[in-house]
């Protein structure tokens, strides 16, 4: 049997539960066992904002909606910092499903939140944030 000395570093945890989401956010938790130093989170994540809305709010049939749609990409560019988000990594758009991707890196998903309320996203959709993880990622866990 192998000896194991096992230290445990946390610098920043912050947990959050709302419907259903949870979301971890950790600076730095390394876990020493032997030589083999294992970093699990890094401090922005990656969350997909899944916007969607209906024909009849469409900015393609809707010119309020349009105004508003006009405008929401500088929006979230001028407030991302405001948010803590430090990238817009895509904005992607399936225009006959009424449905948005947006993809951002960001410290929480209260702060997105914020993002979609004052970039006006959630003036016309229904807008659902998720935490998103890199297939190689959860490869890693499970080995």
């Amino acid at each position: 049997m192998s000896k194991f000395r096992t230290d445990v570093e946390i610098h920043s945890i912050s947990f959050a539960c709302e419907s259903g989401l949870y979301v971890q956010n950790l600076n730095i938790f390394n876990i020493y066992t032997g030589y083999i130093i294992k970093t699990l989170m890094s401090s922005y994540r990656l969350f997909g904002i899944f916007a969607i809305h209906s024909p009849e709010s469409c900015p393609l049939n809707n010119s309020e909606s349009k105004d508003v749609f006009k405008e929401i990409y500088n929006k979230m560019q001028s407030n991302s910092g405001k948010y803590g988000i430090s990238e817009i990594a895509g904005f992607y758009m399936s225009v006959l499903e009424h449905e948005w991707i947006i993809l951002v890196k960001a410290n929480s998903a209260h702060d997105i939140e914020q993002l979609c309320i004052e970039s006006g996203i959630s003036t016309f959709n229904t807008v659902k944030i998720v935490p998103l993880t890199n297939y190689q990622d959860v490869l890693a866990r499970i080995q």
